[in-house]
Protein backbone atom coordinates (compact mmCIF):
# COMPACT_ATOMS: atom_id res chain seq x y z
CA UNK A 1 0.00 0.00 0.00
CA UNK A 2 1.32 3.43 -0.96
CA UNK A 3 2.36 5.69 1.91
CA UNK A 4 3.22 8.84 -0.03
CA UNK A 5 -0.37 10.09 -0.47
CA UNK A 6 -0.91 9.97 3.31
CA UNK A 7 2.42 11.67 4.00
CA UNK A 8 1.55 14.41 1.51
CA UNK A 9 -1.91 14.81 3.03
CA UNK A 10 -0.43 15.20 6.52
CA UNK A 11 2.12 17.70 5.22
CA UNK A 12 -0.42 19.86 3.39
CA UNK A 13 -2.71 20.05 6.43
CA UNK A 14 -0.02 21.48 8.70
CA UNK A 15 0.14 25.25 9.16
CA UNK A 16 3.21 27.01 7.79
CA UNK A 17 6.11 27.01 10.19
CA UNK A 18 8.68 24.83 11.86
CA UNK A 19 6.50 21.73 12.22
CA UNK A 20 5.63 21.77 8.52
CA UNK A 21 9.31 22.22 7.59
CA UNK A 22 10.31 19.30 9.83
CA UNK A 23 7.61 17.09 8.30
CA UNK A 24 8.84 18.13 4.84
CA UNK A 25 12.41 17.14 5.70
CA UNK A 26 11.20 13.80 7.04
CA UNK A 27 9.15 13.17 3.89
CA UNK A 28 12.27 13.77 1.76
CA UNK A 29 14.39 11.48 3.96
CA UNK A 30 11.70 8.79 3.72
CA UNK A 31 11.76 9.01 -0.10
CA UNK A 32 15.54 8.73 -0.07
CA UNK A 33 15.47 5.51 1.98
CA UNK A 34 13.23 3.69 -0.51
CA UNK A 35 14.66 1.20 -2.97
CA UNK A 36 14.38 2.22 -6.62
CA UNK A 37 11.39 -0.06 -7.20
CA UNK A 38 9.63 1.17 -4.03
CA UNK A 39 10.34 4.77 -5.03
CA UNK A 40 8.92 4.31 -8.52
CA UNK A 41 5.82 2.64 -7.10
CA UNK A 42 5.29 5.45 -4.56
CA UNK A 43 5.70 8.40 -6.93
CA UNK A 44 4.30 6.94 -10.15
CA UNK A 45 0.65 7.91 -9.81
CA UNK A 46 -0.33 10.40 -7.15
CA UNK A 47 -2.67 13.36 -7.11
CA UNK A 48 -0.71 16.55 -6.45
CA UNK A 49 -1.94 18.81 -3.64
CA UNK A 50 -4.36 21.61 -4.50
CA UNK A 51 -2.17 24.32 -3.00
CA UNK A 52 0.21 25.54 -5.76
CA UNK A 53 3.22 25.87 -3.42
CA UNK A 54 2.77 22.39 -1.94
CA UNK A 55 2.21 20.89 -5.39
CA UNK A 56 5.33 22.56 -6.79
CA UNK A 57 7.54 21.59 -3.85
CA UNK A 58 6.49 17.97 -4.15
CA UNK A 59 6.73 17.88 -7.96
CA UNK A 60 10.15 19.55 -7.89
CA UNK A 61 11.67 17.25 -5.30
CA UNK A 62 10.19 14.13 -6.88
CA UNK A 63 11.83 15.27 -10.13
CA UNK A 64 15.15 15.83 -8.32
CA UNK A 65 14.91 12.37 -6.78
CA UNK A 66 14.14 10.84 -10.18
CA UNK A 67 17.19 12.51 -11.69
CA UNK A 68 19.37 11.30 -8.81
CA UNK A 69 18.05 7.76 -9.26
CA UNK A 70 18.20 7.98 -13.07
CA UNK A 71 14.53 7.05 -13.50
CA UNK A 72 11.80 8.75 -15.53
CA UNK A 73 9.88 11.61 -13.95
CA UNK A 74 6.21 10.67 -13.41
CA UNK A 75 3.73 12.21 -15.85
CA UNK A 76 1.70 13.88 -13.08
CA UNK A 77 4.61 16.26 -12.33
CA UNK A 78 4.09 17.90 -15.73
CA UNK A 79 0.48 18.75 -14.82
CA UNK A 80 1.62 21.02 -11.98
CA UNK A 81 1.87 24.61 -13.23
CA UNK A 82 5.04 26.39 -11.98
CA UNK A 83 4.58 29.19 -9.47
CA UNK A 84 4.15 32.65 -10.92
CA UNK A 85 6.02 34.29 -8.03
CA UNK A 86 9.17 32.66 -6.61
CA UNK A 87 8.87 31.17 -3.12
CA UNK A 88 11.61 31.45 -0.53
CA UNK A 89 11.47 30.28 3.09
CA UNK A 90 13.21 33.50 4.17
CA UNK A 91 13.18 37.23 3.50
CA UNK A 92 16.97 37.53 3.94
CA UNK A 93 18.31 38.79 0.56
CA UNK A 94 21.72 37.10 0.73
CA UNK A 95 20.21 33.76 1.69
CA UNK A 96 17.72 34.11 -1.14
CA UNK A 97 20.57 34.72 -3.56
CA UNK A 98 22.42 31.67 -2.21
CA UNK A 99 19.28 29.55 -2.61
CA UNK A 100 18.79 30.71 -6.21
CA UNK A 101 22.40 29.90 -7.08
CA UNK A 102 22.43 26.43 -5.53
CA UNK A 103 18.86 25.23 -6.12
CA UNK A 104 18.52 22.18 -8.36
CA UNK A 105 17.29 22.93 -11.87
CA UNK A 106 13.96 21.22 -11.13
CA UNK A 107 13.33 23.65 -8.27
CA UNK A 108 14.44 26.72 -10.23
CA UNK A 109 12.03 25.80 -13.04
CA UNK A 110 9.20 25.77 -10.52
CA UNK A 111 10.46 28.85 -8.64
CA UNK A 112 10.70 26.90 -5.39
CA UNK A 113 13.80 27.67 -3.31
CA UNK A 114 14.04 25.49 -0.19
CA UNK A 115 16.53 25.69 2.65
CA UNK A 116 17.06 21.96 2.38
CA UNK A 117 16.17 19.35 -0.14
CA UNK A 118 16.22 15.78 -1.20
CA UNK A 119 18.83 13.92 0.78
CA UNK A 120 19.78 16.92 2.92
CA UNK A 121 19.44 17.21 6.68
CA UNK A 122 17.40 19.96 8.28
Amino acid sequence: MKQLPQLISTYTQLPAGTEKQLHWAELLRWLERLSDSEFIDEVSDITPPVDPLDANRIAAWVAVACRNRQVDVPDWTWTVKPLEVPWFPTKHPLLRLELMIHAPLECRRRKVFDLHGYGDAV
